[in-house]
């Protein structure tokens, strides 16, 4: 009786072993078949933005005109890098790397008959797009394709230059350095896939973005007058801005009695609009 256990605890263990066997390679057979009808895509592209009209960023005014500057930061070029992959040649996932160089743009400008200013913003920005790649399958080399997914601001060089003249000549600029909050924002992409060969695919593509990011501070880098630095002159509270979600009787502002000239000055939180239309060409490098 004690042999039969034996005999019988042995050949189920066998029996599972020999099961277990089966279903790993089977696991290791479709694992290997899935990886060879996987494809890679490496893109590279250029695009153009031009900036969707949504916020309020100044105004432009002269002796006889007003005008709000109604508009974003999100007009210029792109250089576009990113992967995709597609795991059953249909659809996948895509990561993108986006390198914007803004536009130069005038957010105020006043002009009278004893002084003319104004402020202009450069950009430069990295953002990030994690997305999911869908591409339409035909018997022919041109296909569409959809990409969408969640945006992502992960570096910025942002200046702000305020110019100033009077009418007896005095030229005052000033150049604050600016720094965002991280965002999350939304991109959406359609196209369509050219493939010129088994290993090479032009695509072009429209896009949008939107994208707001807040502001965290801003930074007084140089400050002259008629070419001369003057920046050591000026105090902490006029070099030195800081962006709170909520201000209260605490806070450091310019006109609060307690104002403090030692610290920085706080400011109300604001947003930098930074949405878009863009087209693009490119190619993928395909990989299989």
């Amino acid at each position: 009786m004690v042999n039969w256990l034996k005999n019988y605890i042995r050949n189920k263990n066998n029996y599972k072993l020999h099961v277990m066997k089966k279903i790993f390679l089977t696991i290791l057979l479709l694992s290997v078949i899935k990886m060879t009808t996987a494809q890679s895509l490496f893109k590279i592209g250029l695009t153009y933005t031009i900036g969707k009209e949504q916020s309020l960023l100044g105004k432009k005014k002269d002796t006889q005109h007003e005008k709000n500057v109604n508009s974003s930061f999100g007009a210029g070029l792109t250089i576009d890098v990113g992967y995709v992959y597609l795991d059953n040649h249909n659809f996948g996932p895509e990561g993108t790397f986006s390198f914007f160089l803004g536009k130069p743009k005038t957010t105020q400008h006043s002009a009278s008959a004893n002084s003319d200013s104004k402020t202009v913003v450069h950009r430069k920005m990295l953002f990030f797009s994690s997305a999911l790649f869908v591409i339409g399958k035909n018997n022919s080399d041109i296909n569409p394709y959809l990409s969408s997914g969640l945006l992502f601001n992960l570096w910025q060089n942002v200046t702000k230059t305020e110019y100033a003249e009077n009418n007896n000549g005095e030229k005052t600029e000033k150049i604050w350095k600016v720094n965002y909050n991280r965002g999350i924002g939304y991109k959406s992409k359609i196209g369509v896939l050219h493939n010129t060969t088994d290993d090479f695919a032009l695509f072009a593509e429209v896009q949008y973005q939107m994208i707001s990011i807040s502001y965290k501070n801003e930074l007084l880098n140089n400050y002259t007058v008629n070419s001369k630095d003057l920046l050591s002159t000026l105090n902490l509270s006029e070099r030195e801005r800081v962006y709170y979600p909520e201000l209260t009787h605490d806070s450091n502002t310019q006109s609060n009695s307690n104002f403090d000239i030692n610290k920085a000055t706080a400011i109300n939180l604001k947003y930098a609009n930074h949405n878009h239309f863009g087209a693009s060409i490119g190619g993928f490098l395909i990989s299989q």
